[in-house]
């Protein structure tokens, strides 16, 4: 929850990402005991992956710097934020910022009350032509077209298509309103909720052909 994570992580929703802004970030080596400015081409930012995640323990992220626009540039892409506005009027930093707020806290467990770790799973990528295909069998299934040839697909839709909510195990689960987080219900080791993560990849990689990765760093 911490500025230093947004980079670690590349924190992103709703069509923005942290790399959009972040333009470097001061770190400690620890191998040299060296402090380094990296930037933004240097960190290797990629959908929720970073060279923080690849070298998870060189790095200690210090400091962050951001240079934001004087102008403000709003992402309504999604269909639950701008069908809140009722006019261009409506529109400000603010008022986007208080729905997304919203939004999350609608779908996503306090973890001060819920052992969770946000969103566990990265909403795979796949090719425009396999997209299509699973279309014939699934014509109901979301999506985001990212490009000519790439489009990427909620993975709370392909885990909940697999009847997760009702194939919770003791001790761990999904989210009764986002399948994409699991949660520990009290009593759950990092070990069975990794071993319920598997279960999960591997139940949607059986019925879609469609691999999901985990979003959060296993150590």
């Amino acid at each position: 929850g911490e500025v230093g994570a947004a980079a670690v992580q590349n924190i992103g929703a709703y069509g923005v990402q942290v790399k959009d802004t972040l333009v470097s970030v001061e770190v400690l080596n620890i191998q040299t005991k060296e402090t380094e400015i990296l930037t933004n081409t240097d960190c290797q930012f990629a959908y929720r992956d970073s060279l923080f995640k690849k070298k998870p323990i060189q790095y200690i992220v210090t400091a962050v710097n951001f240079k934001l626009a004087k102008i403000p540039q709003f992402h309504l892409e999604y269909a639950n934020l701008r069908a809140n506005f009722s006019s261009e009027e409506a529109i400000s930093l603010s008022a986007v910022r208080d729905l997304i707020i919203q939004i999350r806290e609608k779908k996503l467990p306090d973890p001060q009350v819920i052992g969770n770790a946000g969103s566990f799973f990265k909403n795979p990528i796949i090719s425009t032509e396999k997209f299509q295909a699973l279309q014939l069998s699934y014509p109901s299934m979301p999506f985001y077209s990212l490009n000519d040839s790439e489009v990427k697909i909620p993975a709370a839709w392909l885990i909940d298509s697999c009847a997760w909510k009702e194939k919770g195990e003791q001790g761990v689960g999904v989210y009764e309103k986002q399948p994409l987080v699991i949660i520990n219900k009290g009593n759950a080791s990092g070990k069975d909720i990794y071993a319920f993560s598997l279960k999960i990849i591997k139940s949607v990689q059986e019925k879609f052909d469609i691999l999901i990765e985990p979003e959060v760093l296993i150590i």
